[in-house]
């Protein structure tokens, strides 16, 4: 399981550029109906602001993606740990099984057997 604070750092971030691109949508929308409208002043004023949401905006894409790394990174990591630990299982297992004499080995088939068929 992934850790709990990296989590909600995903989902933070992910509502952040949620909001950021609704932001840019709207700012985008409202330049254009308005830009013939605006002084010089007021156009500049709203690239600036512009340029900065979208850098904003960036800036949340390469922490959404760095957050996606790093989830993958654990995944990968909880999948290594999983696989190890089933070999040595197997590896303990099979040492086991060696170990049984003749009668205790047909004993513990027929046990395994049972099992598997649902018989006891």
């Amino acid at each position: 399981m992934l850790d709990l604070d990296t989590l909600v750092e995903i989902r933070k971030t992910l509502a952040a550029l949620s909001e950021t691109e609704a932001l840019l949508a709207q700012a985008d929308r409202n330049a254009r109906a308005h830009y013939d409208h605006l002084t010089v002043s007021d156009r500049d004023q709203l690239c600036s602001l512009i340029v900065q949401s979208n850098a904003h905006h960036q800036a949340l894409v390469e922490s959404v993606k760095a957050l996606t790394e790093l989830a993958q990174r654990m995944i990968d990591q909880r999948q290594s740990v999983k696989e190890a630990y089933h070999q040595g299982w197997n590896a303990r297992l099979k040492d086991l099984v060696d170990q049984l004499t003749e009668e205790e080995y047909a004993q513990l088939r027929r046990v395994l057997q049972q099992i598997q068929h649902g018989q006891r």
